[in-house]
């Protein structure tokens, strides 16, 4: 018998409604059931939800990863603190935007 070696992080649930989030927390390059992803764990100010950005190793401006390098920086240590805006499009797919003052 195999025994296999797997590893559970409890997250909170998802983003499921559009609005403003703060970044709290990254989870850079870690492995989910469909790939690499970057685990963000975010706040409205109500409560926490997580959000997860598939990983690229050449992503687009057209991509969320890309988005948010483009608003933000390629170091996702300094995602930290900042403010993302998060919608739905018709068929439910999430996009993330990086909300940039200045």
């Amino acid at each position: 018998m195999t025994k296999l070696n797997v590893k559970v992080k409890d997250l909170p649930q998802q983003v499921t409604e559009p609005g403003e989030y703060t970044i709290k927390s990254v989870a850079a390059n870690q492995q989910t059931r469909i790939g690499t992803a970057h685990i963000l764990t975010v706040t409205n100010g109500k409560e926490e939800r997580s959000l997860f950005v598939q990983h690229s190793d050449h992503p687009t401006s057209r991509t969320n990863l890309g988005k948010l390098i483009i608003g933000l920086s390629d170091d996702t240590d300094r995602w930290v603190g900042k403010a993302v805006r998060v919608t739905f499009d018709a068929d439910r797919k999430r996009k993330i935007e990086p909300i940039v003052k200045g």
